[in-house]
C-alpha cells in the first residue's frame, strides 16, 4: 500500500527519467552530424586563402586561348595524374567542344582555366599572358561559366538571374530570358519570375534550374563563354531552341562547350576528344565522324536511340 502522495511521486520521477532516456539516440545522431559539420567547418579554415595579387584586366578579352602541356594532379604530383600532356590552342572568337567519358578531365580543364587550381606543370594563356600573372577576380569575370548543376539562392527566380549584373537595364534582362527559353517557365510558376525557389532552387526541375542559371551568365556578358552540359535536363526541343538563340551571343564570343550530346556540340568548329587525361581525337564533327573512335561509337549509338524512340527504322 502506497499513499497518494508516493504514486504522484512516483510517477514524477519516472517521467524525469524516461525523458532523458528517450533522448539518447536523438542526441547520438546530432553528435553524428555534428561531428560531420565541423570536419566540414575545420577544412574551410584550415584552407589557404586564394592569393589576391596579379595584374587586373581593364579591357575586353579578345578570348585566345592556350594550354601549354599542362599536367595536373587534385592532390598533387604523387597522386594519379588527371590531365597529361593536355596542348591545345583557341582561336579568338572560336567555337570549340570538349567530349569524353566521365573522368576524362572535361570540367577539371573549366577550373583550371578560371583558375581555381592551378596545374602542377604547364602554363594556361589568355591573349598571351599567363592566368598566373592575372587577378583571380577580374579573370573570373570575363569568364562566364554555366555549370552542369548550377546554385540557385533562396529568392526569386529574377534575383536569382539579375544577381550576375544588378544594374542590368531591363532589355538586358529581357534578351537574356529569351535566349536561355526562361519566359517558358514563366507561365508555369504561381507566381511568375517573383516565385520563391527555395535554397539550390528546391522547387525548380533540373531543366528549369539550368535555364536559369543561362540567363545570369549571359546577363553578365562575359567575353569568354563555357557552357558546361547546360542542355543535359532539358527536352530535345528545347535544346534546340537553346542552342539556335546561343548563335547570336556566341558569335562574337571565344565559347567552350562540354556536353555528352551529339546534338550540342556537331555544329562546333572543333571538338576535342579526351580520354584518361588526354586529346585522343580532334576535329570537326564530319571527320570525327569518319573516324574509328569514342565520338563516331557515341554518335552512332545517340542515333540510333533517337530513331528507336520516334519510332523510325
Amino acid at each position: 500500500q502506497i499513499t497518494v502522495g508516493e504514486l504522484l511521486s512516483f510517477f514524477s520521477y519516472i517521467t524525469m527519467v524516461s525523458w532523458p532516456m528517450r533522448q539518447v539516440g536523438r542526441v547520438l545522431s546530432q553528435m553524428g552530424m555534428a561531428l560531420v559539420a565541423i570536419e566540414r567547418i575545420d577544412e574551410i579554415l584550415q584552407a589557404e586563402p586564394e592569393r589576391q595579387d596579379g595584374n587586373p584586366i581593364t579591357q575586353r578579352l579578345k578570348g585566345e586561348i592556350e594550354f601549354r602541356d599542362v599536367h595536373f594532379s587534385y592532390n598533387g604530383e604523387t597522386s594519379e595524374k588527371v590531365l597529361e600532356g593536355i596542348s591545345f590552342k583557341i582561336k579568338p572568337g572560336e567555337k570549340v567542344a570538349f567530349i569524353g567519358p566521365t573522368g576524362s578531365g572535361k570540367s577539371t580543364i573549366i577550373s583550371l582555366l578560371v583558375n581555381l587550381y592551378e596545374p602542377d606543370r604547364g602554363e594556361i594563356l589568355i591573349d598571351g599572358q599567363d592566368i598566373r600573372t592575372l587577378s583571380r577576380r577580374s579573370l573570373r569575370k570575363k569568364i562566364g561559366v554555366v555549370l552542369q548543376t548550377p546554385f540557385l539562392f533562396s529568392t526569386t527566380v529574377q534575383e536569382n538571374i539579375i544577381y550576375a549584373n544588378p544594374l542590368a537595364e531591363e532589355n538586358q534582362i529581357l534578351d537574356s530570358v529569351k535566349i536561355a527559353k526562361v519566359d517558358e517557365i514563366e507561365e508555369v510558376l504561381p507566381n511568375g519570375f517573383h516565385t520563391l525557389v527555395g535554397e539550390k532552387g528546391v522547387t525548380l526541375s533540373g531543366g528549369q534550374k539550368q535555364r536559369v542559371a543561362l540567363a545570369r551568365t549571359l546577363l553578365s556578358q562575359p567575353d569568354i563563354l563555357v557552357l558546361d552540359d547546360v542542355t543535359s535536363a532539358v527536352d530535345t526541343h528545347t535544346e534546340h531552341s537553346i542552342l539556335q538563340a546561343l548563335e547570336a551571343p556566341m558569335s562574337d564570343k571565344t565559347t567552350l562547350i562540354i556536353s555528352h550530346r551529339i546534338t550540342s556540340i556537331q555544329k562546333a568548329d572543333r571538338i576535342l576528344v579526351l580520354s584518361n587525361g588526354r586529346i585522343v581525337q580532334e576535329g570537326d564533327h564530319d571527320r570525327l565522324v569518319g573516324m574509328e573512335g569514342y565520338y563516331r561509337e557515341i554518335h552512332n549509338l545517340q542515333t540510333t536511340l533517337e530513331k528507336e524512340i520516334h519510332g523510325v527504322k
